[in-house]
């Protein structure tokens, strides 16, 4: 049974919810009065969105979008004067309450892990056939920081609970043999717990998962249990030693190992380039020199992606080919982070080259998303070492022939 949130909303038949209404709040607490944009879409909200009625619906994306979008609203609306001593529109925060608790039904399993798909109406949960009854990795590894923070808001401590049950199986499997600490394969099974899949890669179906414990844990305060922290360093030893590779121009990157059959392939999903976000986060937070300076190299790789296709539109997949490119005496100096974790494997001679560059090397590129493009090699000219830092402003260019104009003179122009 569905539990009414009027428990823990006991005002909530009388939230403002007309322009008087918003007023009168905004009045009372001494803030301006919201946004026409808000205002229409706290309307909508509060007339239209009924939750109880679907079904069908993937968990993972219903909590960050949905619950974490109605969330970030809610803590947006705390007035800005009093943020101590007031709460936000508690509209938002009820329709979070509503929908995390109809959710909640898909967490019923003997290991804690989460179903990915459940209905809103029937409660049933379950995973889809091709996925043979497992669940994403990401999907259960990604929901921690909603359900802390709903339960933070309400009071009620059962969607807490439920994710830290998915933390505490991470950090207390049984894991393959082969399978090194701190790495998850895309697959998890929530009625056994066990992996089933071997294909180890940082992106699709597998990234967040590794985000959330280092966020997870930093949300809750250093001072809380460093079950989380654990899994993250566990998770950066793992992902240097096993999937950081550099390629032949000193470009890092990491890719997609098979465990199981020790098979390695020299290709980033463009999916993992959260990967440096995430260790430049826990670099500044730990104080960590070796993550921030990773971070950085990644960084580079992921702008390259993106700043040398003839679009600026970076590839789903960037391929590594194996090897040395034809022409190059001498393979330039590895970069200290990856080099480091080639080493350690003994694959310092396995270079690969990052197939996103000019000139001799040509370019490779995976595109997923356009049925009708022709899946071919194609060569960009330009050189890959961006033409400014990390992090500074691109000064736009007039196109060639353009007029320049003074903004000054303009701007006095239009006013007389």
């Amino acid at each position: 049974t569905l539990p009414d949130s009027r428990q823990h909303f006991p005002d909530s038949r009388t939230l403002p919810e007309s322009e008087a209404g918003l007023a009168e709040r905004a009045l009372a607490t001494e803030v301006p009065l919201p946004g026409r944009r808000y205002r229409r879409a706290r309307a909508w909200l509060a007339h239209q969105l009924r939750f109880g009625e679907q079904e069908d619906i993937n968990v993972f994306e219903t909590t960050i979008r949905v619950i974490g979008g109605l969330l970030g609203a809610y803590e947006l609306s705390v007035p800005r004067a009093h943020p101590q001593n007031a709460s936000g529109d508690k509209l938002l925060l009820r329709l979070a309450y509503e929908l995390g608790v109809r959710l909640l039904p898909a967490f019923n399993t003997p290991t804690g892990l989460p179903y990915g798909t459940v209905g809103l109406k029937s409660g049933r949960a379950y995973n889809p056939e091709w996925a043979q009854g497992a669940s994403t990795t990401s999907e259960v590894g990604s929901l921690q920081l909603e359900f802390a923070t709903l339960s933070h808001l309400t009071g009620d401590d059962r969607f807490v609970t439920a994710a830290d049950r998915v933390t505490a199986h991470f950090s207390k499997m049984e894991r393959p043999s082969e399978l090194p600490p701190g790495l998850y394969p895309l697959f998890i099974h929530p009625k056994t717990g066990r992996f089933t899949s071997t294909t180890v890669t940082l992106g699709a179906r597998a990234d967040s998962t590794y985000e959330y414990f280092i966020k997870g844990w930093l949300q809750r305060g250093r001072a809380s249990d460093v079950t989380p922290l654990k899994l993250f360093l566990e998770a950066v030893r793992g992902i240097s030693g096993h999937l950081a590779r550099v390629s032949a121009w000193g470009r890092s990157y990491v890719g997609v190992w098979e465990y199981k059959a020790n098979t390695f392939k020299e290709e980033m999903d463009a999916v993992a380039c959260f990967t440096p976000g995430m260790l430049a986060l826990s670099g500044v937070a730990l104080g960590d020199e070796t993550q921030l300076a990773f971070a950085e190299e990644l960084a580079e790789s992921c702008f390259a992606m993106s700043a040398r296709t003839n679009t600026g539109l970076a590839p789903e997949i960037a391929d590594f080919s194996p090897g040395l490119p034809p022409g190059l005496n001498s393979p330039p100096a590895l970069s200290h982070a990856a080099a480091a974790a080639a080493a350690k494997l003994g694959h310092s001679g396995r270079r690969g080259r990052l197939l996103l560059r000019g000139g001799g090397g040509g370019v490779v590129v995976v595109v997923l998303t356009c049925a009708r493009c022709a899946l071919l090699p194609q060569r960009l000219e330009p050189p890959l070492r961006p033409t400014r830092r990390l992090g500074q402003r691109r000064r736009p260019q007039p196109r060639k022939g353009a007029r320049r104009v003074d903004a000054a003179a303009a701007c006095t122009a239009r006013r007389a």
